[in-house]
């Protein structure tokens, strides 16, 4: 049938703005499932794998590394969840394809795996070998050849795969660093980075505590009490230039364990480890300055604290203070490892012999070791004082009162006998003493039984927000949206097909 009939009228049939419309309708109605077949689309073949060496790394290192004598196994940037398999098989030209490993992995969240788990490594003979990692099917495989190399790496190493002695031009003497000497570092470096971590929040939770003592300086009226608590503050912002300048000093030792970590299997090693060791001094330093910042945030709130003030903000300093204790003595035994460790490097790097080389290093790793569980007990420490600062910043908030001694005076100050807060005759929340009278002097309380003495400066509390208004959730505002348009959609659809049917008529 032609478009037109013999009367040169449309033929009977669905007319152009008719199909347009149904067209629209429809492409609205499988919009939304659209959407969802593109969400639950299998991804793409995604990720890299990597053969990094031994089992330890400061962090996920990208690069693949060919050349491992114990290995783990590294895959990135895959899809959250993916599953698949891996096997390793000897190769060309020391192997024959045969299969020497194999495992199966599961992604996490971030579409990462490494196997076996840290600190765990695998174990082959020496040789070539290639692994092959399965992607989203059998056919989708990634390879990476690499080869392990124990032999030479523990020759170089003096056999022991610890440290090794080469002799230089002019009787110079030039140290490599092996296998047991690096996995000492890269523990140590993951200890630092976790008392980075903790350093930052501590860092934000001090500064919090002090802008809420800044805040109740305000209300206070006392002398001794603004004196005592300016003394803290002061201590406090002692301590952050002294956390930040720690947080610098462990970054620039980081940076120089990671260069010595560079040339790991490499005669060129002794610069990188003097370098090391200027660093580890540096951070002695900047240690020793925390820990005195940290005696003279300690004193100052302990000072407070025997004041005449709330049992909340008692145990709060208590806290505090009790943190700031063990952070001190952690402290020091990180200062004691540290200069430990720099004995040893600097013996190492003056070894002439393979029993000077054996015993500096073995020295070298314990001092290692030391220093990483004493960055773990500053670590703990510093977590309690971020809880701890945390109760005193929310003590301040709450409106808890600081109060003075008995310096207040008689016409009721802050701490006074006829008013201050605690007091004997009428303190606030006495069961004798109300808010507001000419003797107390101070901001009235309103938990007092009757009449009375008013009670001391209050710190101000905390601002409580409006409750936002809930808002539309806006998917469903979508979808309502799309239901709207789909209806109006058929409506005119409708309204096409009864004026075509007319027209015909």
């Amino acid at each position: 049938m032609s478009l037109f009939d013999s009367r040169g009228e449309r033929a009977p049939g669905l007319s152009g703005r008719l199909v347009a419309s149904l067209l629209l309708a429809l492409g609205l109605a499988l919009a939304p499932a659209g959407t969802a077949l593109g969400q639950s689309d299998p991804s793409g073949n995604n990720g890299t794998v990597k053969v990094h060496d031994g089992g330890l790394e400061p962090s996920p290192e990208i690069r693949n590394q060919p050349h491992v004598c114990t290995f783990h196994l590294h895959f990135f940037f895959a899809d959250a969840g993916q599953a698949g398999t891996w096997w390793i098989e000897s190769w060309p030209p020391t192997g024959d394809g045969t299969v020497v490993l194999s495992g199966a992995y599961l992604t996490d969240t971030n579409g990462e795996f490494r196997t076996p788990p840290e600190p765990g490594a695998y174990e082959l003979p020496d040789g070539h070998y290639k692994l092959f990692w399965e992607g989203r099917s059998t056919t989708n495989v990634k390879h990476k050849v690499f080869w392990v190399d124990c032999a030479s790496e523990q020759a170089r190493a003096g056999g022991g795969g610890q440290g090794s002695v080469q002799g230089g031009g002019n009787g110079q003497v030039q140290v490599t660093v092996g296998a047991s000497v690096a996995a000492s570092i890269r523990a140590s470096i993951r200890a630092q980075e976790q008392q980075l971590a903790a350093l930052g929040t501590l860092n934000a939770s001090i500064r919090a505590e002090v802008s809420a003592e800044t805040a109740a300086l305000t209300a206070v009226t006392s002398a001794e009490v603004r004196s005592s608590v300016n003394a803290l503050i002061g201590a406090q912002q002692a301590k952050l230039e002294a956390i930040a300048s720690l947080a610098a000093a462990i970054r620039a030792e980081i940076r120089a364990e990671q260069a010595v970590l560079a040339v790991h299997g490499h005669a060129r090693v002794s610069a990188a480890i003097a370098a090391l060791i200027q660093a580890q001094q540096a951070e002695l330093s900047a240690s020793a300055s925390l820990r005195a910042a940290m005696a003279a945030t300690m004193n100052a709130g302990q000072t407070i604290a025997r004041g005449s003030i709330s049992a909340q903000l008692t145990a709060a300093l208590a806290a505090t203070t009790s943190a700031e204790g063990a952070q001190a003595s952690a402290s020091a035994s990180v200062e004691v490892a540290l200069q430990s460790r720099i004995a040893a490097e600097q013996a190492l790097l003056a070894s002439t012999t393979k029993g000077q080389v054996k015993t500096s290093t073995a020295a070298l790793v314990a001092a290692t070791q030391a220093e990483v569980e004493a960055r773990a007990e500053l670590t703990t420490a510093a977590r309690a004082e971020i809880a701890a600062a945390a109760g005193v910043t929310a003590a301040i908030q709450a409106g808890v009162a600081v109060a003075g001694s008995a310096s207040g005076g008689s016409s009721g100050g802050v701490g006074s006998t006829s008013g201050g807060v605690g007091s004997t005759s009428g303190g606030a929340g006495s069961t004798s003493g109300g808010a507001g009278t000419t003797s107390g002097g101070g901001v009235g309380t309103t938990n007092a039984a009757s009449g009375g003495t008013g009670a001391g400066a209050t710190l101000p509390a905390t601002e409580t927000a409006g409750v936002a208004r809930e808002q539309p959730d806006g998917s469903l505002v979508g979808t309502l949206a799309l239901l709207a348009l789909g209806v109006l959609t058929l409506a005119l659809t409708g309204y096409l097909v009864s004026r075509d049917r007319r027209i015909r008529r």
